[in-house]
């Protein structure tokens, strides 16, 4: 009763809201989300429209922090583009689109941010910048967007086929307010699909950041750095304090939920029943000091714990410690077009603080070693037992480390890597970090004649240091890959030629772990072509891609592959809008005297009515699998019918209702035919 008081609620309040929109949801924002802190030196920039319906490239305005890259900006039949790569200084900058569609339709404005990481913490406020990115911060303002969204289901056949819940309902809000040289982050994220014994997926976030001082409670991404901690998420509090030269960043909170694990029906096992494991509650505690400034020489020190709740739950894994310690050091000259950094990290992980701490004898006498302090003295900071590792950190094993250079000229992005992580390195800020690999990057990414001639060429090796151990398998590659697009003018297509080649080695330990010898080579060409005859907006794609994988020790795994996809964009004089998308895939396994299909075609009829503002969507997507000596066919059919009515400018509804079928041509068990039903509601003000 209570979800469905929320959703009348929210609808009945945003009706009786009438105030000015700045934007609507026509666009759907993919990068960089807004307030999402960026690292990479690069900034892509992506934004759909939301219904399919083409834009006009001609009347495409795309500003950041008020300066215009609309001509650098690659406009498709859905979508708009950038690549930013001039270097950002830190701080909060914006992003601003304007545009119609090709039937002349006015796409409303869309303003949305997003942050470097500095020592500046926000923006500066600049009096000679360009009028759109200011707001005069005498007058106190509130802006954002709320959503809600509502799917029901009816599903026959196996619904463990399916992940989705029968029913889900969430309530999105993103709202800002500013007061003199504050600013007030209100974001809020609320789902029915939470549960206790997954991890957290409801988040809120509310704060007030100025120049020199912010703080944030609830779920943040926190970025210090590549090794250390680069943006897990930790429900707690964040601030920062910092004045010119000097800047002081401290977190705190939890960045894993205590889940006891539990049995749950499984019918694609042997086993009725399968685990799922269980974690316990880990706290963070993290701080960064940095010293400088990000447009000329900045050092940082920063250092995290994390530590497992013994308490939370009562499950069979470990409770674990991590302690972690790293600087970098980053170099910005000639106005950003020459960029370094380096960075360097030391870890030390104890995998199970129930046993307690030993002292110094009980470690001697274990390890035959003679270590130079006595654990018990430092129990306050981590917990030192035979399950710490390294137990010697004069061994380098939890050394991390890394260099790079990035450097701007002439129409081409230089940039080189060296990235060393040792054996025994762990953060638990960055806990998917492979571990034990050392790695070179080498890459040109370059724009020539205003955008004719454009592409990437790139080479990465890695490795594992030192060949298999009794621990792991060793792995060394080589990989070389490039891009080149060529792009004549507007009333020409559009072309773009790929090659990749990679060279892999894997040494196993024992049977378990197969070794092989491979060399992967794909080649992809294609075709993008927008032109308008009279009233007619004619689009077209083409692409092909070969791939052929080979290995020397392991011939069951030999294939080769063969992508074609093809696609028909029209737009009608009146507003319809017309798109086939159909992709071909054949795989051969010459060994296995095998080869299998898929074909997938889909079909989108759109329509839109000026006044009232009301738009119809129909789609169709059929996917269609051959039988092989892996498995038998199986066929997918979807069908949904979508409307969308503008209650106000600002204000739209949104309906949809579908089906989707799966058959396997086998097995009756694997079949399910799910019929469900969508209901969105926006608001922006």
């Amino acid at each position: 009763m209570i979800r469905y008081f929320l959703i009348a609620a929210t609808l009945f309040v945003g009706s009786l809201q009438s105030l000015a929109s700045e934007h609507d949801d026509s666009w759907i924002i993919r990068s960089p989300l807004p307030d999402q802190s960026i690292t990479d030196p690069e900034v892509f920039i992506l934004v759909e429209i939301e219904d399919g319906t083409p834009p006009d490239p001609a009347s495409i305005d795309l500003l950041i922090d008020g300066v215009d890259y609309s001509s650098r900006a690659k406009i498709t039949s859905s979508s708009i583009s950038l690549l930013y790569s001039r270097g950002l200084t830190p701080g909060r900058h914006e992003i601003q689109l304007t545009g119609r569609t090709l039937d002349g339709t006015e796409l409303q404005k869309i303003i949305w941010y997003f942050v470097i990481p500095g020592d500046t913490g926000l923006a500066e406020f600049d009096p000679a910048a360009p009028p759109a990115t200011q707001r005069s911060s005498a007058i106190p303002f509130v802006r954002g967007r709320t959503s809600i969204d509502t799917r029901n289901s009816d599903l026959t056949g196996n619904r463990d086929l399916r992940q989705e819940p029968a029913r889900s309902y969430a309530i999105r809000a993103d709202v800002e307010g500013q007061y003199g040289s504050f600013r007030f982050p209100v974001k809020l994220y609320l789902s029915t699909d939470e549960a206790s014994t997954a991890q957290p997926r409801n988040r809120f976030l509310a704060g007030a950041e100025s120049k020199h001082f912010s703080v944030l409670a609830g779920d943040t991404t926190p970025q210090y750095n590549t090794l250390l901690l680069s943006g897990a998420r930790t429900r707690g509090v964040q601030m920062s304090t910092g004045v010119s030269g000097a800047r002081l960043t401290a977190n705190y909170g939890i960045i894993q939920r205590g889940v006891q694990g539990a049995r749950v029906s499984d019918s694609f096992s042997v086993d009725p029943f399968s685990t799922l494991p269980g974690s316990y509650k880990r706290t963070l505690s993290a701080f960064k000091l940095d010293f400088g400034s990000p447009r000329s020489v900045l050092f940082s020190l920063s250092a995290l714990k994390a530590r497992d709740d013994i308490s939370s739950v009562n499950i069979l894994t470990d409770p674990l410690e991590n302690l972690v310690a790293g600087t970098d050091l980053k170099i910005s000259l000639l106005k950003d077009r020459l960029r370094m950094e380096s960075g360097a990290a030391m870890s030390i992980t104890t995998e199970d603080i129930s046993r307690g701490a030993s002292d110094k004898s009980e470690i001697d006498s274990l390890f035959n070693t003679d270590i130079p302090i006595d654990p018990s003295d430092f129990d306050w900071l981590i917990t030192l037992n035979p399950t710490t590792t390294p137990l010697r950190l004069d061994k380098l094993s939890s050394l991390a480390w890394y260099v790079n250079s990035r450097a701007s000229s002439f129409g081409h992005v230089l940039s080189a890597e060296y990235r060393s992580i040792g054996s025994t390195f762990f953060s638990a800020g960055n806990p998917y970090m492979q571990s034990n690999r050392n790695t070179v990057t080498v890459s040109d990414r370059f724009r020539h004649s205003n955008g004719l001639v454009s592409g990437i060429l790139r080479f990465q090796h890695y490795g594992t240091p030192g060949g298999p151990s009794v621990f792991s398998s060793s792995i060394k590659s080589n990989l070389f890959s490039s891009q080149i697009n060529v792009a004549p003018g507007s009333d020409w297509p559009r072309f773009s030629a790929g090659y990749r080649i990679q060279l892999r080695e894997r040494e196993g330990l024992d049977s378990q772990v197969l070794s092989s010898n491979s060399r992967l080579t794909t080649y992809s060409l294609g075709a993008i072509y927008s032109v308008q005859t009279g009233s007619v907006r004619h689009g077209r794609n083409l692409f092909g891609t070969r791939s052929v994988r080979q290995d020397l020790l392991t011939a069951t795994t030999q294939n080769s592959s063969y992508t074609v996809s093809a696609g028909v964009n029209e737009q009608l004089p009146w507003p319809v809008v017309l798109n086939l998308q159909g992709t071909y895939v054949f795989v051969r396994y010459p060994v296995l005297l095998t080869s299998q299909e898929w074909l997938t075609l889909g079909t989108t009829i759109g329509y839109k009515w000026a006044n009232p503002g009301f738009r119809l969507t129909a789609n169709t997507k059929v996917t269609h699998s051959s039988r092989s000596a892996f498995s038998a066919a199986t066929s997918r059919y979807g069908f949904s019918l979508r409307g969308r009515y503008d209650l106000q400018k600002n204000q739209s509804i949104e309906l949809q209702a579908g089906i989707d079928t799966f058959r396997h041509d086998e097995d009756l068990n694997l079949r399910f035919t799910e019929r469900f039903f969508v209901v969105r509601h926006r608001y922006t003000f």
